[in-house]
């Protein structure tokens, strides 16, 4: 069929592009660009993986919750530091624990 389209300047741009990086004709590019675009109709559905933390977090509450994480993993830093201090005055003396 031989007909006359006006084209809008950025289907112009897109059907230029195709002609350069395929090498293509005017018509032929026109062609390709509909029949690809015809058989991509349908959108693509997209399924983000979700994974259960087993946290049950107010985003509101974030900064709550950040604090109590600081002071639980300075709490563990203060115990090990208390361990150790234990284990070396244990060993100093000499009792077996």
């Amino acid at each position: 069929m031989r007909t006359t389209i006006t084209l809008t300047p950025d289907a112009d741009a897109i059907i230029r592009r195709v002609m350069a990086e395929r090498g293509m004709t005017f018509k032929e590019a026109v062609n390709d660009v509909i029949l690809r675009s015809a058989r991509n109709e349908a959108p693509v559905d997209i399924v983000w993986p979700t994974f259960d933390l087993d946290l049950e977090l107010d985003p509101v509450d974030a900064n709550r919750f950040l604090a109590d994480l600081e002071t639980a993993d300075q709490l563990s830093v203060v115990q090990a530091q208390e361990r150790s201090r234990t284990s070396t005055r244990t060993a100093r003396s000499g009792v077996v624990a």
